[in-house]
């Protein structure tokens, strides 16, 4: 009889599975479809959590993540503090400070006040080029992660040995986008132990191993058996 070695496929373990040993072929797909709202005081102060955050507009991105810059930028283009206030939803009392606490932190003026109008200074023109840049790319960078992550057509980084390429690999993506066909893979070959190490390392999804590794901290299900040739 021909000696064999188990096919493993292996997935990070989560802190859910640590507690309760749960072993799943579709937990990658659970495991990014379930992800927690925002609780406590990042929840009390208006951040959303996952439900929320699948609502916003992409433009609202900067709004959420860099919101002194976001206040900037819309005063700068209202050329009013009450204008911009009610155009981005915020008090004029919390826009109004932030712009103060911006110049205080720059120790710079960037606007020149002119009754209930507001202009740019010349280090205000200079700034204001600046974070329009910067704001684009927070919106580009959020939206880019958030894709990635999505069950329906996100990147699953996925590695295997060299030898599986030919056949095994290519047959299980076949079949998964039967059900998944928008997902992409990033596909990564490489031998059993940095390939364990790349997952602990968060670098990779879910690896396709042999034999079936002797690791605690990930998890394996054995998935079929290969015969080796000897000689």
């Amino acid at each position: 009889m021909r000696p064999m070695h188990g096919l493993a496929i292996i997935v990070p373990m989560t802190h859910e599975q640590r507690s309760q040993r749960r072993v799943s072929w579709n937990s990658y797909e659970e495991d990014m479809a379930a992800t927690p709202g925002a609780t406590g005081a990042a929840g009390a102060a208006g951040v959303p959590g996952a439900a929320g955050a699948a609502e916003l507009d992409p433009a609202s991105w900067p709004a959420l993540l860099a919101p002194r810059l976001a206040y900037f930028a819309g005063v700068a283009r209202h050329e009013h503090v009450t204008r911009a206030a009610q155009d981005m939803g915020v008090p004029q009392s919390t826009l109004s400070r932030a712009m103060v606490r911006l110049e205080q932190d720059l120790d710079i003026a960037l606007f020149a006040r002119k009754g209930r109008t507001v202009a740019l200074t010349p280090a205000g023109r200079t700034f204001l080029a600046s974070v329009e840049r910067a704001l684009a790319e927070v919106a580009r960078a959020a939206e880019s992660v958030r894709a990635d992550a999505d069950p329906e057509s996100g990147k699953v980084a996925f590695g295997f040995l060299h030898t599986m390429g030919s056949e095994t690999v290519p047959e299980l993506i076949r079949a998964f986008r039967a059900d998944h066909p928008r997902v992409r893979f990033q596909l990564v070959q490489n031998y059993g132990e940095a390939m364990l190490e790349r997952m602990r390392a968060g670098e990779l999804d879910l690896c396709l191993t042999s034999p079936v590794p002797d690791a605690p901290d990930l998890v394996a299900r054995r998935v079929d058996e290969q015969r080796l040739r000897l000689g």
